[in-house]
């Protein structure tokens, strides 16, 4: 199961119909987009601020969901429409919310962990700044001062445990990851049992995985290049925001599609296995 092979049966998947799932995408961005646009506009409302948030979070799960069913369609050579998304997002909402939650159980005393030590971070960060630690350094005048020396401790300390808990939930969030996929070719699933056959799948394949989601690591840096470029030459921030989402429209049926494709190999594989041990 090479990755290029993986990548390659996305694009002949994608052949037909890249364009209609690039608009498909694009509505999908600009959704969350207009989303934060609005929140914007009331960030000096704290009780619309929060409720915007809230709402944001809410429809995440749903939405992003209906997306991979829509392209786990187009896989199954299926028809679909440019709302599907959003339709099948609606009508599993509280299956797809049931699986999320589910999953953050399972990591939820590392997930406490990572919050806690993100607070820390932010906190000695914050009052590094109002102390003017950095200022005074960028002009070699710091003073290690008691204060000082306990915010940039809490910094590192902060820093230092955030990074070493992603790593601890990475692994975990990618045994996680065909749950969506599993719950779309077995509906009489529970939320727990398609979280507990995706940890049963990707057992000795989490590295695989997550070697394919860098490979688009290139096209993303490109993205932001080009996004570079724009922001350089037009006084207008909606252009290159426009042309970064276009292209982010195009990328997504991409990678999402090669995760499809990883899925149906790996499924395939573990069934011809059962047979075989019949």
């Amino acid at each position: 199961m090479k990755l290029s092979e993986i990548r390659q049966e996305a694009r002949n998947d994608l052949k037909e119909s890249w364009l209609k799932t690039a608009i498909i995408s694009f509505i999908y961005l600009v959704i969350f987009f207009v989303i934060s646009f609005i929140q914007t506009i009331f960030k000096n409302n704290d009780f619309i601020y929060i409720l915007i948030s809230i709402i944001s979070l809410v429809l995440t799960i749903p939405l992003a969901a209906g997306l991979l069913y829509t392209l786990m369609k187009v896989k199954n050579k299926e028809e679909i429409k440019i709302f599907d998304f959003i339709t099948i997002g609606f009508k599993n909402f509280a299956k797809f919310w049931k699986i999320a939650l589910r999953m953050l159980l399972k990591v939820l005393p590392q997930f406490i962990l990572t919050v806690i030590f993100a607070i820390i971070m932010v906190a000695g960060y914050i009052n590094l700044i109002v102390s003017g630690f950095f200022l005074a350094l960028a002009y070699d005048g710091v003073v290690f001062t008691s204060n000082i020396q306990f915010f940039l401790g809490m910094l590192i300390v902060g820093l230092i445990g955030y990074i070493v808990m992603i790593f601890v939930l990475l692994p975990k969030f990618l045994s996680f990851a065909l749950s969506y996929l599993i719950s779309y070719d077995n509906n009489e699933l529970s939320a727990k049992e398609c979280i507990e056959k995706s940890t049963q799948l990707m057992q000795g394949k989490r590295w695989k995985l997550f070697c394919l989601y860098l490979t688009f690591i290139g096209w993303a840096f490109i993205l932001a290049f080009i996004y570079a470029v724009f922001i350089q030459t037009t006084p207008y921030i909606i252009i290159p925001t426009i042309v970064l989402y276009i292209g982010t429209a195009f990328l997504l049926p991409y990678i999402v599609m090669s995760f499809i494709t990883f899925y149906k190999k790996i499924s395939s594989s573990t069934q011809e296995d059962a047979v075989k041990s019949e």
